[in-house]
């Protein structure tokens, strides 16, 4: 499981607010954008979305985050 690091935020992320998540959008192949991931209100954890169609994408961005240490791999 993914969580943010202490002192990032998830706007850092490119999250966007919605209602009381976060959400992370991601645009595919055939320029649909559609949810990535998640952060639940409350929670440092991060959520994706377990479609084929993104893995791509969401591999991509969660390699970006890894690189630049935004978040930390969380055993539970």
């Amino acid at each position: 499981m993914f969580r943010l690091k202490e002192n990032i935020s998830p706007e850092d992320l490119g999250f966007e607010k919605k209602s009381f998540d976060y959400v992370r959008y991601i645009v595919g192949d055939d320029g649909i954008k559609k949810t990535g991931f998640t952060i639940y209100m409350g929670s440092p954890y991060i959520r994706y979305s377990k479609t084929a169609y993104l893995s791509d994408g969401q591999l991509k961005v969660i390699y970006d985050w890894v690189k630049n240490d935004y978040i930390e791999w969380v055993d539970d």
